[in-house]
């Protein structure tokens, strides 16, 4: 049976915007946090300019994801 949150509560893809490799970076840790928890979806890393990050392709824009993500995280810090 599916609920109207399982999107939310059990993602099949996650999309972090503003995705970083710098360790103290807020772009870092949700992939961190996804794979020590045993999450099996996609990861969707999202920063202009990068073609990979952390072993990972990295998209342009959310535009241009291979799926709608089921959650978006935004990573990004003051300007």
């Amino acid at each position: 049976m599916t609920h109207k949150l399982d999107s939310q509560l059990r993602p099949r893809s996650v999309a972090v915007v503003g995705a970083s490799a710098r360790e103290d970076s807020m772009g870092k840790w949700p992939r961190k946090i996804f794979l020590r928890g045993g999450f099996r979806g996609a990861i969707y890393p999202v920063k202009t300019g990068y073609e990979e990050l952390q072993g990972i392709r990295c998209h342009q824009s959310l535009l241009a994801l291979p799926e709608t993500s089921d959650m978006v995280i935004l990573a990004v810090g003051e300007q």
